[in-house]
């Protein structure tokens, strides 16, 4: 009357319902964990700046910019002419005045790249 075969679907159907029960359980953590971080996330006060205190905040960097600036002095000036004349003679060392009638080929090349980069 109860075979083998019958004892052992009642034993996978109880593993089974054991499986299922267990992942009830989990769900039910995960529910209850979301539930949490939303209600967490409700709590959150956060204001956006208005555009106008954003305005004031930039308007107060730029004077400050402004405030902190000061003429150039003697020194500023010696020391522009001489990186002047530094930047001359690397420029004239590493050749690159015989770089402008190649200036257009480099461009092209860097247009047919980037077109194959884009397609």
């Amino acid at each position: 009357m109860f075979e083998v075969t019958d004892g052992l679907l009642v034993v996978v159907f109880l593993i089974l319902l054991y499986i299922l029960n267990h992942f009830k359980g989990i769900i039910s953590q995960l529910e209850d964990r979301l539930n949490d971080s939303i209600n967490s996330i409700e709590k959150n006060d956060f204001e956006m700046p208005s555009l106008n205190a954003l305005k004031d905040e930039v308007l107060e960097i730029v004077e400050s910019t402004i405030e902190n600036l000061q003429p150039p002095t003697a020194l500023d000036h010696i020391a522009g002419a001489v990186s002047q004349y530094f930047q001359f003679k690397l420029m004239r060392d590493m050749k690159l005045d015989e770089m402008a009638p190649v200036l257009p080929e480099v461009i092209e090349t860097a247009k047919e790249v980037i077109d194959g980069i884009k397609n």
